[in-house]
């Protein structure tokens, strides 16, 4: 069964959705740790370092 674009777009997005809350409820990670890696993750929603 073939993903639409739109399909795949919002799977995409509720996935680096779902990296963001899982990090944010780790009490382990540092808070600046935090803050770089979800402005890479939301870079990667935008489409800046797609092919």
């Amino acid at each position: 069964m073939k993903m639409t674009k739109e399909e795949f777009d919002n799977s995409y997005a509720q996935a680096l959705t779902n990296i963001v809350v899982a990090m944010a409820e780790n009490p382990e990670i540092d808070p600046k740790k935090f803050y770089n890696m979800t402005c890479i993750l939301e870079n990667l929603r935008l489409g800046l370092f797609r092919i």
